[in-house]
């Protein structure tokens, strides 16, 4: 996908989180923050999760499976939906036939359903608060612009055009069965060499601890962006915040600056 200067965004909607500042790294910076230092600051690259990142998918897709698991009398909790957050590793079919207390239809069934119901609760939503004036700012600034998911290419496309960014990234990583997801590194990884740089010079934005630990593994710069799953789950990051929008990417730099 080439870069594409200038293209207007749809609004951004989603939910305001107020976060406690204890569960984020150096927040809340004087306005008079010297940016000057950015100089010295090397990244070349800003590479996105999709989903939980780009839009609110994560929240929606849970309360779809709740709904799903409620229907053949199991409770999926937020815990055991965090450990299929961000991978491919974990099957939530498979903890609903275990849970469940009442008949569960095959696999195909399940999930046609569930997605029916995600489909609807997304529709009324957009991209998340400051992802538009993210992807603007490090355009201004020449960065690589990629995205890394879990996720796979229908998905990604069918998505990203929805919400009016299905031009907006150099490259658009995801998973393809040639590459193990994450929190295997190597979607990062490819995102990096489809970029032209390297691990060290590239910042993550992550929302679950799948990818952190895929982008760790990859040896990029983490920035983890909370939301109503991750509130009470200790993000392991460079940068911790509530919302893109609660942050620039020149502040953000200014913080990976003074580590």
């Amino acid at each position: 996908m080439g870069r594409q200067p200038g293209r207007r965004s749809p609004r951004a909607s989603g939910p305001q989180l107020t976060i406690d500042p204890a569960r984020t790294t150096r927040r809340g910076e004087p306005a008079s923050l010297d940016l000057h230092i950015l100089r010295d600051v090397r990244i070349d690259a800003v590479i996105f999760d999709f989903d939980g990142v780009i839009i609110d998918s994560e929240v929606t897709n849970f309360d779809a499976w709740t709904e799903t698991f409620a229907r053949y009398g199991a409770e999926l909790t937020t815990g055991e939906y965090l450990e299929s957050m961000g991978t491919r590793h974990v099957s939530t079919y498979e903890l609903l036939s275990r849970k469940a207390t009442l008949p569960v239809p095959d696999e195909t069934t399940v999930r046609a359903v569930k997605r029916a119901r995600h489909l609807e609760l997304l529709a009324a939503t957009n991209m998340l608060p400051g992802v538009a004036e993210w992807i603007a700012e490090a355009r201004s600034r020449g960065l690589g612009i990629g995205l890394a998911s879990s996720g796979d290419q229908s998905w990604l496309d069918e998505q990203l055009a929805r919400v009016g960014l299905g031009e907006s990234f150099d490259c658009v990583c995801c998973w393809d069965g040639e590459v193990p997801p994450k929190p295997a590194p190597d979607l990062y990884l490819r995102a990096c060499g489809r970029l032209g740089a390297e691990p060290s010079t590239a910042l993550a934005i992550e929302d679950s601890p799948n990818g952190l630990l895929s982008a760790r593994r990859a040896g990029l710069r983490t920035l983890a962006v909370l939301h109503r799953l991750t509130l009470d789950v200790e993000l392991v990051a460079d940068i911790v915040i509530g919302s893109l929008q609660e942050l620039s990417l020149a502040r953000a730099l200014a913080r990976l600056e003074s580590d």
